[in-house]
């Protein structure tokens, strides 16, 4: 494909761009650009670990995790429990050190926490830019969104047409998750490029057919674990097409297996150096697999987060040791056949589903401070519901196809194996994009040769998936969390606040928190003091506003505005009222 002469994906990448660069001035410095402060959050950590590398220990050659809150919860249940011969420990010190040690032993010592490729990059930029220059992270990555958007266009117009190409960019370019997540300080902006490429690999190699690009396609499918580990599931699927593919030519499949397993080996050879020199197993990608595993897995867990403070993982992690194989046997005994269909099916339900499910980070608080965010018009459940027809007007391409598809179906896995979340789910949507590109278009050339019954059948099809997956929120869930809130207020504003207010500046003080009150949902801008408020997130949120409109009503008293004060009292009370009266146990 010649770019430069492709007038169309130029005006799409320079659109593309122009859409970041508002974007990152929109975000940047804002409110929004602080949620990686959470100390409890995976994002906090990665900045931690990269901070470390980059100050001249570059094989971390320590044992390096993270240790949340939710890690002393289990951690004190264990000695309490089944952990409880362990030698007393009884300051604060000293119970956090046994702690910490535990959880040393459970995620494997020097073993890296996730996989090292993003902590990396991230070092490498801090050792460069500094360790506080977040934003040439997001140029990166933004740069890196430019690259998928690239990608899906060249995947497009290799299995399908340059129409389909188009229309599959301008959906990935006006597809919002995309973009939010490129100035978030997650991988999910990398997995998703790195999916795309190996895709586009993949047909490479599929097209041109030579040991070259096949070894190519393995050295980067090592490389791509060493970002995000369940793209093994891709390479191994791939092998496995391959054989299905060229049955009866047994030495061409053994030579093209054996070489992309050669060049799979080679891109791991530094992992697996690093981890020898420090005294780990050869091939270790992660620590984090097997408490994510049992967490997502037993029996009653939500699939929509990750909740581990059930007695379950107290029971598991003591049993296993922290050991995969063990907890995969345990977990999977817990259930019965029907147990774990009806998680499974729990699992597919949410995956479907167009709330873009917060892990660390919620997408709908962002929008709050980007006109760009609120207004671009591409969101998951048009995409999913275009793509899953896309699928099957695609059906008799399904060879070409493949590679695509089995992406696809890795991402589904991996979530169905772990839980639901934006972060994780916008690999498989922006992979789906050239799908729903396919549906757009064949549409079109139904109504233009006039063939109204496949249309109408099409059209169908796509309206009953805009039901299911448009499906409204359960009343209990809240779109917004009362953690998103009491974070930005946490890292953002109460600074803010405190630093007017040393000045004597209480009309400025007024300002910073109309700020932060602008921020509240429609739900709780509804609330009265009648109301039954059935989400406990959103009555979390309510008592935090109560109090904020408590201070706003200080403030307003110390600039002279009693009115305003009286006011904001009045609304402190009538969002308290509702608080007690739903969940008298929160006062």
């Amino acid at each position: 494909m010649q770019v430069a002469r492709d007038k169309a994906l130029l005006l799409i990448l320079a659109s593309a761009a122009l859409l970041r660069i508002i974007y990152l001035t929109e975000i940047i410095g804002s409110p929004g650009d602080c949620t990686h402060l959470n100390e409890q959050s995976d994002m906090a950590f990665f900045v931690e670990q990269a901070a470390y590398i980059s100050d001249d220990d570059w094989l971390q050659d320590v044992s390096l995790h993270p240790y949340h809150e939710w890690h002393g919860v289990v951690a004190n249940r264990y000695f309490a429990t089944i952990g409880n011969d362990a030698p007393p420990a009884t300051t604060a010190e000293e119970i956090e050190a046994r702690n910490r040690a535990l959880w040393d032993h459970w995620y494997g010592g020097k073993s890296y926490h996730q996989e090292p490729m993003y902590a990396y990059t991230l070092a490498v930029l801090f050792k460069v830019f500094g360790e506080n220059n977040l934003s040439v992270v997001y140029i990166l990555q933004s740069i890196i969104g430019l690259g998928s958007i690239f990608l899906v266009y060249s995947i497009s117009q290799s299995l399908f047409s340059r129409k389909v190409a188009i229309v599959a960019g301008v959906l990935v370019t006006l597809y919002a998750p995309l973009l939010f997540f490129e100035t978030i300080l997650l991988r999910a902006s990398f997995i998703a490029f790195a999916s795309l490429l190996l895709v586009r690999l993949s047909i490479w190699a599929r097209d041109k057919g030579t040991l070259k690009q096949w070894l190519i396609l393995g050295v980067a499918c090592g490389a791509a674990i060493l970002l995000k580990s369940n793209l093994l599931l891709f390479f191994a699927g791939t092998i496995a097409l391959m054989a299905l593919e060229i049955p009866r030519q047994f030495k061409k499949t053994a030579l093209i297996g054996g070489v992309m397993v050669a060049g799979f080996i080679l891109a791991l050879l530094p992992l697996i150096g690093r981890n020898m020199m420090v005294g780990v197993s050869p091939g270790r990608l992660s620590s984090v697999t097997p408490v994510t595993f049992l967490t997502t897995n037993i029996p009653g867990t939500t699939v929509t987060g990750f909740t581990p403070l059930d007695d379950g993982i107290v029971a598991g992690m003591g049993a296993s040791d922290g050991k995969l194989l063990p907890i995969l046997r345990g977990t999977l005994k817990s259930h019965t056949f029907g147990s774990y269909s009806d998680l499974v099916i729990r699992k597919l339900a949410g995956i479907f589903h167009w709330y873009e499910y917060p892990n660390n980070t919620n997408f709908y608080f962002h929008e709050k401070f980007s006109f760009v965010l609120r207004n671009l018009p591409v969101s998951t459940i048009l995409i999913l519901s275009l793509a899953i027809p896309g699928i099957f007007l695609s059906f008799r391409n399904l060879k070409q196809t493949s590679p695509l598809l089995l992406m696809i179906l890795t991402h589904l896995a991996t979530i169905i194996l772990v839980f639901v979340s934006a972060r994780f789910r916008l690999p498989l949507v922006v992979c789906a994009i050239p799908f729903a590109a396919v549906a757009l278009v064949r549409f079109v050339d139904f109504a233009q040769a006039k063939q109204w019954k496949p249309l109408g059948f099409s059209v169908i099809a796509v309206l009953a998936l805009i039901l299911f997956i448009g499906r409204p929120l359960p009343e209990v869930r809240s779109k917004i969390r009362h953690a998103d809130y009491y974070i930005t207020l946490q890292k953002y504003y109460a600074p803010l606040a405190d630093s007017v207010r040393q000045t004597g500046n209480w009309p400025g003080v007024v300002v910073v928190w109309n700020d932060f009150l602008s921020l509240q949902s429609t739900a709780l801008k509804n609330l009265r003091a009648n109301s039954i408020i059935e989400s406990e997130s959103l009555a979390e949120a309510a008592k935090l506003y109560a109090r904020i409109y408590m201070f706003q009503a200080d403030a307003l008293e110390r600039a002279n505005q009693p009115e305003q004060a009286a006011a904001a009292k009045a609304r402190a009370y009538e969002l308290a009222t509702a608080v007690a009266n739903s969940f008298p146990e929160k006062q």
